[in-house]
């Protein structure tokens, strides 16, 4: 299954090097990606909403094929 784990570098409630030491690997097991992002805390879509955004948007177009149709997947 494609995941993304997009977290803040100033997270205090799931700090980064637990994010590292815990959720990356499961992440990694099924060829997800980690984004941490430097402007962020816990609430990355309210604190960096464009990068998200743009993240989100780069993600579903490669887990939906190059035209976005979702070809990749069937």
């Amino acid at each position: 299954m494609p995941s993304i784990l997009i977290v803040g570098e100033h997270d205090q409630a799931i700090a980064p090097d637990v994010q590292h030491r815990e959720t990356l690997p499961l992440v990694e097991a099924t060829g997800g990606t980690l984004h941490m992002l430097k402007d962020a805390a816990h609430l990355t879509p309210y604190e960096c909403p464009d990068e998200i955004a743009q993240l989100l948007k780069e993600f579903c177009l490669q887990i939906g094929g190059a035209d976005g149709t979702g070809a990749a997947l069937a």
